[in-house]
């Protein structure tokens, strides 16, 4: 198992697919591993150890699920430059997993199940990879969420869980002061004013209130992941996932410190203060692993969003070989095409 286990790694490590698509007539773009990185005003960001440029007016780049191609990583990104075409790393697990283009999507008319019968088909299971301290990854949250709602209401079922990721790994456990921070890591004061100012404008078509002035510090958010962890499987979960995004981007409390997150979260999911602190002291095993699986797998930008209806699914990763992801932002049309190409995969 072992042995397999490395095979596969190995193989999604040097998978890439290309991205070349326009969107509303303006082309993608996404880091390739850690040579290339998503500046604020993208929809996504990426790794904090990826050099990072000024922004650019561009939607989120879409990637999907694919098969291992021969090429590894490093030589990807460089046909890429030398190419003009823009690479982006697979999100997914496995060499079995099935390649889908943003054209296959945009082929299929939005809204369109396309399994005989969803309601009665197996569940779309939705994992969001995602950093509490990423604005893009709470524009996205609150983007699936109406989605969801969407399909809920035509009886279809999909289970969404949160996967965690850090933007900032080596952050000190109590954060940095956010003062300097993003002008210094993107390059430019105006370029952080600038994506400031979509995402309020994108935030509030949502009902989300973003309020960066109140942000004080750029955080480690590993204790929120751990907390979140915990609820893995369970329907609580997306609460509390929402009530520590809105408590960071909406109200500029400290996700570093362990009783603000007891507090916020316990209040979210009803728990007792008590119990969530229980959670927050439990060992790490979990929350570790996650990490770990989204690092093997390649997961190097957030939020990634990957749909999965197939049953034939690999225990440690969770996911099938009809498993297909899209990255970044992405908006409603986006989204929805990806759950029915989920559950077209799954039933192909």
């Amino acid at each position: 198992m072992a042995g397999t286990r490395e095979t596969t790694a190995s193989a999604v490590r040097g998978a890439a697919l290309d991205v070349g698509r326009a969107v509303d007539g303006v082309a993608l773009g996404v880091a390739a591993g850690a040579e290339e990185a998503v500046g604020p005003g993208d929809e996504a960001l990426v790794v904090a150890d990826s050099p990072v440029g000024p922004g650019r007016d561009t939607p989120g780049p879409v990637g999907v699920v694919a098969q291992a191609p021969s090429s590894s990583a490093a030589r990807s990104g460089a046909q890429a430059r030398s190419t003009g075409t823009r690479r982006i790393p697979c999100s997914g697990m496995g060499p079995r997993l099935v390649a889908a283009s943003r054209n296959e999507l945009r082929d299929r008319p939005v809204g369109t199940v396309v399994s005989t019968d969803a309601t009665s088909a197996a569940p779309v299971r939705i994992d969001v990879w995602a950093d509490i301290a990423c604005p893009w990854c709470y524009l996205g949250s609150a983007r699936l969420d109406e989605v969801l709602d969407e399909r809920s209401a035509a009886g279809e079922t999909i289970v969404v869980r949160h996967r965690p990721f850090e933007l900032n790994p080596g952050m000190p456990p109590e954060g940095v002061p956010m003062a300097g921070f993003l002008e210094a890591r993107f390059g430019s004061a105006d370029a952080v004013t600038h994506a400031h100012a979509r995402l309020t404008e994108m935030g509030g078509e949502l009902g989300l209130a973003y309020d960066f002035a109140a942000v004080g510090k750029a955080p480690n958010t590993r204790l929120a992941h751990h907390v979140l962890q915990t609820y893995d499987g369970d329907a609580r979960q997306h609460a509390a996932v929402r009530a520590l995004y809105r408590a960071y981007f909406e109200q500029g409390l400290d996700v570093t410190d362990a009783a603000t997150i007891v507090s916020v979260v316990a209040a979210a999911t009803g728990e007792p203060v008590d119990a969530v602190q229980a959670r927050l002291d439990s060992p790490t095993d979990a929350v570790d692993a996650a990490f770990a699986l989204g690092r093997e797998i390649g997961v190097s930008a957030v939020p990634t969003f990957v749909a999965d209806a197939g049953t034939d699914v690999d225990p440690e990763a969770g996911l099938s070989a009809a498993a297909v992801a899209v990255q970044g932002a992405q908006p409603h049309e986006v989204l929805a095409q990806v759950i029915d190409e989920a559950r077209r995969r799954a039933t192909a």
